[in-house]
């Protein structure tokens, strides 16, 4: 399942419970949008799709909206177990919210948001187990142009978990989460700054996971006087796609707009 921005204030996952002989589930998923004042919309919701067992199967869907948070977390958020209890939790940046009853805990000290001014510091948010040790982490790519980092999950407690540098800068805002090599471990691809790069960064060895991440070019490097903007590797440039254009079994080719 992959989770997006639903838009400027809201954070929501969407899920299609197995009810009335109706299974699956919904990706969700878009980008950041201009910042409008509503003072009514900062809150983070859930959509929660059902059926009744009235219903036959290919039934229209209704949808359930509950609040997760009234205040402006994240411009993205992912959705993994991070208990391990066997339940989807939602993971917002500086929070997660613990399913089923979606109780409000600490990854990083929360910061104050005002969706009407600004953004957050947590635009993509994505699940795995970095260091090997079966619990599911964080990689959160922050504000556009700026570091990026994982998250230590600490298994129990509720200490802040630890963060490690992956790159010194993550640009594009539409960074990609994928399993470039068909090898089954995702990697970033991003654009990198000063470098006028775009690149991928392969999880390391558990035991190096740690250390700043290696990012390897895709392509030649931009013009240092256009920032990105003739490769995509600007800060703020929109849009980053994947796929197996050659069709050999990896994902290596981009397209950005």
């Amino acid at each position: 399942m992959r989770i997006g921005c639903i838009s400027a204030f809201l954070l929501a996952i969407a899920t299609l419970l197995p009810l009335g002989g109706c299974t699956g589930t919904t990706d969700v998923q878009s980008t950041k949008g201009p910042r409008q004042a509503d003072p009514a919309a900062p809150e983070a919701i859930v959509l929660d799709a059902t059926q009744s067992k009235s219903e036959p199967s290919d039934a229209t869907v209704r949808w359930r909206r509950v609040t997760l948070d009234r205040d402006f977390r994240s411009e993205g958020v992912a959705a993994f177990d991070v208990n391990r209890d066997g339940k989807l939790d939602v993971v917002a940046g500086d929070v997660w919210y613990e399913a089923p009853d979606w109780k409000r805990h600490e990854i990083r000290a929360p910061g104050k948001y005002d969706p009407s001014t600004g953004y957050s510091r947590s635009f993509l948010n994505f699940g795995y187990d970095v260091n090997g040790d079966g619990w599911m982490d964080l990689v959160c790519v922050g504000f556009p142009g700026a570091a990026c980092y994982w998250y230590e999950n600490p298994r129990t407690g509720s200490a802040h978990w630890k963060e490690w540098l992956i790159w010194h800068s993550a640009c594009n805002e539409s960074p990609q989460f994928r399993d470039l090599f068909a090898d089954g471990k995702p990697g970033l691809v991003l654009g990198s700054q000063p470098e006028g790069q775009m690149g991928y960064l392969p999880i390391p060895p558990a035991a190096e996971a740690k250390s700043k991440w290696t990012f390897y070019p895709i392509g030649l490097p931009g013009s240092p006087k256009l920032a990105g903007l003739d490769n995509g590797t600007n800060q703020y440039y929109h849009g980053l796609g994947i796929g197996d254009f050659n069709q050999d079994g990896r994902e290596i080719g981009r397209a950005h707009v």
